[in-house]
């Protein structure tokens, strides 16, 4: 990502084309750059829906999920709950 050192914005879901997943895009990332650490950045509005996600285990077991708050939208991360 422009201006953050270490951070690159990835286009495969794009390129890929058809329906996506962040299953199939983490796997993908994990093939190109084996033993790079994956950071998934997501909204609070879509990380509230996590546990809905296809293979969300799988997805969560090999990368850094980061949570940013967008306007109008915010989840309280403190709970047992949390994604």
């Amino acid at each position: 990502m422009e201006g953050v050192d270490g951070l690159e914005s990835s286009g495969i879901e794009i390129e890929r084309g058809g329906p996506s997943y962040t299953s199939d895009t983490v796997a993908e990332l994990e093939a190109r750059w084996p033993g790079v650490e994956l950071n998934l950045i997501v909204g609070a509005d879509a990380a509230a829906g996590a546990r809905v996600l296809e293979r969300i285990a799988e997805v969560r077991s090999k990368v850094v999920l980061v949570v940013v708050n967008r306007p109008g939208t915010t989840i309280d991360a403190s709970g047992p709950d949390s994604p």
